[in-house]
C-alpha cells in the first residue's frame, strides 16, 4: 500500500518541540480522553512528539512533512504539529488531533413531504460509512454535517448543503462521487448530489488560504468553536474560564505561536458549543493558526458511547479583536473569567457532537476581518 498523502503546510509549522508536560494539578480546559482501543486508529502510525534526546545529545526534531533532522533541545514552551499522512499530532496519545481530509460538498433537495436536514445528514452519514468501509487511520469518515445551518428554525427547507470530511485515497473518492449524482434518501423524499471535493492537503489549498483568509487577519486574537463536552463536564459560573499553560487547549493553541492568554467562553449555560479565545504575541501567530486550520477538522480519539472510536468536528474559527470575538460569541465584553474548578473539567469520553454553527463556504469555517 502506497504511503498516505502528507498535507502541504506553511513552512513555519516545523517548529521544533518536545511533548507537552502534563500537570496533575491541571483543572480547567483539559480534554480528558482515554486512549483508543486496539482497533482504533493505530497510535504507531502517528509518530509521537520526541520526549527524549537521541544518542547525539540533541533532539531529533520532525518537521511538518515528517523528515527527521537533528535540532538543538527546544524550549518546552514551544510545540509543533507532526504530520503522518493526513493526520496531524502535537501532544500525548489522548490529545485531540488535527486532520486534513478530502471535503465533499453535497446539495440536497426535498422532493416530497417534510424532511428535516438532520434526517438527511443521518442517512448520508450511514450510507457513506458503509460504502467507505472504515479502516482507521487510512480510511475514515471524519464528519458529516450541514453547512450554514440556521441557529434556530422549525421551518422545513427544500434545499440545503452538507459536508463530508473523508480520509481516503483521492481516486477512490472520485469513483464514489460518481455514484452520488442523484441519490435518493429518506425513502425517496430527498435527493442528494455530490457536487465537488476539496483536498485540504494540497499545496494549492494552503496557498489559497494564505492569499485569502490569512490576508484578512489584522489582529493578534482568534477563536475556535469546540463541542462543550470536549472541554467541560459542566460549565462553571460566568461566561469565561481562563486556561493555565498546562491545560490541553492552551497547549493546542501554542502549536501555532506564542500564546499571551487563552480562555474558553460561552454565552449561555445551555450552549453545546464553547469557543476557545486565544490572544497571541503577534499578528503573524494568528495568521499561522488560520493558515493551518482553514477547512480542516479536529479529531477526538476517545471512544464514543456507540462504540465507534473517535469523533470529528469541523474547525470553525474567527479572527479579530478580543472585543469583536466576545461579541460574536454573545459574551459580555467586560465578563470576568471564572475561577478554575476541578468539577468543570470533562472526564471520560466526550458525548455526541452538537451540529456545527453557521460559517462560510469553506467547510463551515469562517474568518472575520478586523472590525471597528
Amino acid at each position: 500500500q502506497p504511503p498516505l498523502k502528507r498535507p502541504a503546510v506553511p513552512d513555519h509549522t516545523s517548529i521544533s518541540s518536545v511533548a507537552p508536560q502534563r500537570s496533575s494539578a491541571e483543572v480547567v480546559g483539559k480534554a480528558s480522553m482515554p486512549t483508543p482501543a486496539a482497533d482504533a486508529p493505530s497510535q504507531a502510525s502517528l509518530p509521537p512528539c520526541v520526549d527524549a534526546p537521541c544518542a547525539s545529545g540533541r533532539v531529533p526534531a520532525i518537521s511538518a512533512f515528517g523528515e527527521t533532522r537533528d535540532a538543538r533541545p527546544p524550549s518546552r514552551h514551544h510545540l509543533r504539529l507532526v504530520w503522518d499522512g493526513r493526520w496531524g499530532k502535537w501532544g500525548a496519545a489522548d490529545s485531540v488531533l488535527m486532520c486534513a481530509p478530502l471535503v465533499a460538498h453535497f446539495d440536497a433537495t426535498v422532493l416530497a413531504g417534510d424532511v428535516a436536514a438532520a434526517e438527511v445528514v443521518r442517512e448520508l452519514r450511514a450510507s457513506l460509512a458503509k460504502e467507505i468501509d472504515e479502516d482507521p487511520p487510512s480510511r475514515v469518515l471524519v464528519s458529516v454535517h450541514e453547512v450554514d445551518a440556521p441557529e434556530s428554525s422549525t421551518a422545513s427547507r427544500r434545499n440545503f448543503s452538507m459536508k463530508a470530511a473523508i480520509i481516503w485515497k483521492k481516486n477512490r473518492c472520485k469513483k464514489l462521487a460518481a455514484t452520488w449524482q442523484d441519490r435518493k434518501l429518506c425513502g425517496g423524499r430527498a435527493s442528494v448530489k455530490w457536487v465537488s471535493t476539496r483536498d485540504t492537503a494540497e499545496g494549492e489549498h494552503v496557498e489559497a488560504v494564505k492569499a485569502d483568509d490569512a490576508s484578512k487577519v489584522q489582529s493578534t486574537s482568534a477563536s475556535l468553536q469546540l463541542p462543550r463536552s470536549w472541554a467541560f463536564r459542566q460549565l462553571p459560573s460566568g461566561n469565561i474560564a481562563s486556561l493555565p499553560p498546562s491545560s490541553h487547549w492552551y497547549q493546542f493553541a501554542a502549536v501555532f505561536g506564542v500564546v499571551e492568554s487563552a480562555a474558553l467562553m460561552w454565552a449561555s449555560h445551555n450552549d453545546t458549543i464553547v469557543r476557545l479565545l486565544v490572544r497571541y504575541r503577534g499578528v503573524h501567530d494568528a495568521k499561522k493558526l488560520v493558515e493551518m486550520v482553514s477547512c480542516r477538522y479536529l479529531w477526538n480519539p476517545a471512544t464514543r458511547p456507540d462504540g465507534r472510536h473517535g469523533e470529528g468536528f469541523p474547525i470553525i474559527f474567527a479572527a479579530g479583536s478580543v472585543e469583536t470575538l466576545r461579541r460574536l460569541a454573545g459574551v459580555p465584553v467586560q465578563a470576568a473569567p471564572a475561577a478554575s474548578s476541578g468539577g468543570a473539567v470533562a472526564a471520560g469520553a466526550p458525548g455526541r457532537l452538537a451540529p456545527p454553527g453557521p460559517g462560510a463556504a469553506c467547510g463551515g469555517q469562517q474568518v472575520l476581518a478586523e472590525l471597528p
